[in-house]
């Protein structure tokens, strides 16, 4: 199976991994999770409350959160619609 990323057909890792460095780089603590291909949130406000995962159907980084009270997953509204892991980072986690 691949993914649509950046024009180029590529293996589903390629976009996460491309995240994860991005995470890595601002000092945001994550998990990995391939088999869940997304990303689990280990830090900050959003410890354990948010994952992201790349949407091939999108075309986009899509993150999911559990806002505090609910049990429920839900795609995040506030989250920049784009492909590109930095500026996504750089909206989502911005200090």
């Amino acid at each position: 199976m691949w993914v649509r990323y950046h024009g180029r057909d590529v293996d589903p890792a390629e976009p996460l991994n491309e995240m994860a460095a991005e995470l890595k780089g601002r000092g945001i603590e994550y998990r990995l999770r391939p088999e869940l291909g997304a990303i689990l949130i280990t830090s900050g406000a959003w410890a354990g409350r948010m994952s992201i995962s790349y949407s091939n159907g999108q075309g986009m980084f899509v993150a999911e959160v559990i806002p505090y009270g609910e049990a429920e997953w839900r795609q995040a509204g506030f989250v920049p619609p784009t492909s590109n892991a930095r500026y996504f980072a750089q909206r989502t986690f911005a200090k």
